[in-house]
C-alpha cells in the first residue's frame, strides 16, 4: 500500500474534501506482472493469486477511469506516478481530457524532474514538494502552476488512511502467504547516499530529507491501526531502521514490545549487530529484507557509492541466520560498466549466504539519480529512453553485457547461486 497516497488521503479528508481512489494495481498494463517474473526464476515463493482475490481486472482501464470520473465528477484530479508509470498516467489524464477537470501531478519523479511539465499538454499543476500540505482551493482559483510547499512536520499530519482501498489491496504475498500488511513510516529519507537512489538527489532538492518521527507519534498511529484495520503484519517504513543510535532503537524497541503484531522491514547488512538482531527478534520481526545489491567491493564503492566491505555484508547476514528471523537478499544486475566476471563476483557472495529467498533486478537508471548522470556522460543511455516494466530487459546501450546476458542473468540468478 503506497504511504504517500494513503497519507495525502487522510490529508485531504482532514480538510474536509470528499475523496475517491482509483487504483490501477488490478489491471494488466503490463504483459507480465513483475511477481509472476519473480515466481518464474524462482526469487519468491509461489503464491495463489486467485485464491486470495488477486485477480487481473480485464476490464480497459482508461474506459474504467472515465466511467469512475464521470460517475464521482471531481472539482480536482490528483495524480501521483514514479517514472515507470509515467506514461501510463498520461494516458489516463488524456482519456479524460475532454471534461475539462484541473487535475495535478505529483510524486518522486514530477519533483525531481519538473521538465515534465512543459513536455505535455495533458498536465495543469505539477507538485514539486511533499503533498500533505497543498491547498485544494487555491489550485482550483489559479493558472496552471508549479507547486511547492515547505516540507511537512510528520508528526503532525494525519494518520495514514486506508478507507479507500480495496480489501484486497491490504493484503501481500509474503514467503507464500497472503498476509494483512500496512505500512508505518518511521522516518522519511535515508542517511546513505547511493549513486542509484533518489534520496540524495531529494536531499539535495529540499536541503533537508531526512526526518524521523517520534517514538510517542509512532505509537499513536500504531494503536490507531490496529484498533482500525486489525492487520496481521506491519512493515517498518524506513529506508535503514538499524542505522539509528542504539538509544533511539532502544526506545522504539521498548514501545513495540506492547504490542503482538509482527512486522517486517528493509535494512543495510553493515547496520545489523548481534544486539540489535537479538532485540529485533525480542519484538516480533518476522522477516528482514537485506540489500546487497552488488558483490564486488570496489565496483560497490566507485559506482554505486556503497562503502561497505563483502566481509561486513557476510558478518550482518550471518547474525540473522542465528536468529529465528527469515530474511532476504536484494542484488541488481546489469549495471553500468558491469562485466560477466562482475556479477558472478555477487553470485558468488550470495553463495556465502543462506537466506530463504533471493532477489535479482535488473538496473534502472531513474532519471534525478547520481547513476542516471554517470550513464548519460557516458554514453549508456539514450536521452530520450523510456522506463517500462523494470524487469523486462535492460535500457542500456554500449554496455560489456548485452541486453539478453543480463536477462539471462536476471532470470537464472538464483539457480547459479545454489547450483
Amino acid at each position: 500500500v503506497p504511504v504517500g497516497v494513503s497519507s495525502i488521503i487522510g490529508s485531504l479528508i482532514e480538510q474536509g474534501h470528499e475523496v475517491e481512489l482509483f487504483d490501477t494495481t488490478f489491471y494488466q498494463t503490463e504483459d507480465n506482472p513483475a511477481d509472476e517474473n519473480r515466481m518464474k526464476s524462482d526469487q519468491v515463493l509461489s503464491v495463489d493469486y486467485e485464491k486470495f482475490g488477486w485477480i487481473v481486472d480485464e476490464n480497459d482501464v482508461y474506459e474504467d477511469f472515465r466511467e469512475a470520473v464521470e460517475y464521482f465528477i471531481p472539482d480536482l484530479i490528483m495524480l501521483s506516478i514514479v517514472e515507470c508509470s509515467y506514461n501510463l498516467g498520461m494516458r489516463l489524464l488524456e482519456s479524460i481530457y475532454d471534461l475539462n477537470i484541473t487535475n495535478v501531478v505529483g510524486g518522486i519523479f514530477p519533483i525531481l524532474n519538473s521538465n515534465i511539465w512543459f513536455s505535455t499538454f495533458t498536465i495543469d499543476s505539477l507538485c514539486i514538494s511533499e503533498g500533505e500540505n497543498i491547498d485544494v482551493r487555491k489550485i482550483l482559483e489559479k493558472e496552471p502552476m508549479f507547486i511547492k510547499t515547505d516540507l511537512v512536520d510528520i508528526n503532525n499530519i494525519p494518520f495514514l488512511n486506508f478507507d479507500l482501498y480495496e480489501e484486497r489491496r491490504l493484503y501481500k504475498p509474503m514467503h507464500g502467504k497472503f498476509r494483512k500488511t500496512l505500512p508505518i513510516e518511521f522516518s522519511r529519507g535515508c542517511p546513505y547516499e547511493c549513486s542509484y537512489c533518489a534520496n540524495h538527489a531529494l536531499k539535495n532538492h529540499f536541503g533537508k530529507w531526512y526526518r524521523w518521527k517520534s517514538v510517542k507519534r509512532i505509537s499513536e498511529e500504531i494503536e490507531h491501526y490496529i484498533k482500525k484495520y486489525q492487520p496481521d503484519l506491519f512493515y517498518f517504513v524506513s529506508e535503514s531502521f538499524t542505522s539509528i543510535s542504539n538509544k533511539k532503537f532502544d526506545e522504539i524497541c521498548e514501545m513495540y514490545s506492547h504490542y503482538r503484531v509482527p512486522f517486517w522491514m528493509n535494512t543495510r547488512p553493515e547496520d545489523l549487530t548481534e544486539y540489535k538482531v537479538k532485540r529485533l527478534e525480542e519484538i516480533g520481526c518476522f522477516r528482514i529484507s537485506v540489500g546487497i545489491e552488488h558483490g564486488n567491493d570496489k565496483f560497490r564503492r566507485d559506482i554505486l557509492n556503497r562503502h561497505v566491505t563483502n566481509e561486513k555484508i557476510i558478518r550482518g547476514c550471518k547474525y540473522i541466520e542465528n536468529s529465528n528471523i527469515t530474511y532476504s537478499v536484494n542484488n541488481i544486475v546489469g549495471f553500468p560498466g558491469e562485466t560477466e566476471e562482475l556479477v558472478w563476483d555477487t553470485i558468488n557472495l550470495n553463495k556465502q549466504l543462506n537466506p530463504d529467498s533471493i532477489g535479482a533486478f535488473i538496473f534502472t537508471p531513474f532519471r534525478g539519480t547520481d547513476i542516471y548522470k554517470y550513464c548519460i556522460d557516458n554514453n549508456y543511455l539514450n536521452k530520450d529512453h523510456e522506463i517500462g516494466d523494470l524487469n523486462r530487459e535492460s535500457i542500456l546501450i554500449n554496455n560489456p553485457l548485452s541486453k539478453e546476458r543480463i536477462k539471462h542473468y536476471y532470470e537464472n540468478f538464483v539457480n547459479y547461486v545454489k547450483g
